[in-house]
């Protein structure tokens, strides 16, 4: 459980780290003139809306792959254009500052698609199994030594170890179950002016 929640958390901090990275670099592109300035800011404006997809995309790998696919082909053509912009200008701040912060931007996304498919492995969740199945085998034990049943107790330790389980495993996938990260970071950076 503990591993899963971490998981889950990593995720959550990760979309909310995003989101600033990609803000910090949206407020450095308005600093530039034109034309660079509005063209980085429209390949941010598209980017945002990837990323969106992206933490709200259902499950299979298919639109993942597709979206990570188009989040780096923007990675490229917005690097290219601050690239462009900080050979032409004198003054190197402005672009440092941009181009710092779209580093960011790209490590974050690196690190999502990484958390992403980082999930508990198998072999834990086999042990959390076969523990489940022995805590079940002692309750039927006691029941055969001292000769009487409670089916209470047993509907409620069905029910306590059940229900363990399936937290963690819906904790452990992001794309699939009731437990997802918040995106709202990320749809409130879209909605911004």
């Amino acid at each position: 459980m503990s591993m899963a929640v971490s998981r889950f958390e990593s995720r959550k901090q990760l979309v909310l780290n995003e989101a600033n990275a990609i803000s910090t670099s949206y407020l450095r592109a308005r600093l530039l003139p034109a034309p660079e300035g509005p063209e980085i800011e429209s390949l941010l404006r598209q980017y945002i809306n990837v990323r969106v997809r992206y933490g709200t995309s259902g499950d299979g790998l298919a639109p993942l792959n597709d979206l990570h696919k188009q989040s780096m082909d923007l990675q490229t053509e917005l690097w290219t254009q601050a690239a462009a912009y900080a050979q032409k200008d004198p003054d190197p701040v402005k672009a440092g500052l941009l181009l710092q912060s779209l580093n960011e931007v790209f490590d974050l996304e690196t690190a999502r698609w990484t958390a992403f498919q980082n999930q508990v492995p198998p072999n834990v969740m086999y042990v959390n199994a076969i523990v489940a199945l022995l805590a079940a085998t002692l309750v039927g034990y006691a029941f055969g030594v001292y000769g009487r049943r409670d089916p209470l107790s047993v509907l409620v330790l069905v029910l306590a170890v059940t229900l363990l389980y399936a937290v963690i495993v819906d904790l452990d996938r992001p794309r699939t179950g009731f437990i997802r990260a918040n995106q709202q970071p990320m749809i409130d950076l879209l909605h911004q002016p």
